[in-house]
């Protein structure tokens, strides 16, 4: 029995994608997303919102008209959100870290006391003020 995860070209990838998952692709400009991208982690990471249910052998169906350029755009999109969201996350990290010492030093004698001593601590102590 020929393994279904064996090596394929991009042509034989894309062959893949017509004749199994019944998804659009051809040409230079799709052999170039997939030799980008991967085809593993372009169709397994981003087919959710393009299928519609599996058939009876457990393969995915997917949504008639589904173009390997509409997978990869959204891929594109799922990067930029996240460059843009981990962008602000830092941001916000940063200025967390800088607060909480702030508040350490402020709340802790002036920072006398290293933050890893249990003394260093007081549940009578509040943050207020």
């Amino acid at each position: 029995m020929v393994s279904d995860k064996s090596f394929k070209s991009y042509n034989q990838q894309m062959r893949k994608l017509r004749d199994k998952k019944k998804i659009e692709c051809g040409g230079s400009k799709d052999k170039c997303i997939l030799a980008k991208t991967g085809y593993f982690n372009l169709i397994n990471g981003y087919k959710g919102p393009f299928t519609c249910g599996t058939d009876t052998n457990g393969d995915h169906i997917y949504l008639p008209n589904t173009r390997l350029d509409n997978i990869y755009s959204l891929k594109i999109f799922d990067d930029d959100l996240r460059l843009l969201l981990l962008k602000y996350i830092t941001k916000v990290e940063e200025e967390v870290r800088t607060l909480t010492g702030y508040k350490f030093d402020q709340c802790n004698n002036d920072g006398k006391i290293p933050w890893f001593e249990t003394s260093a601590y007081s549940e009578k102590k509040t943050n207020a003020g």
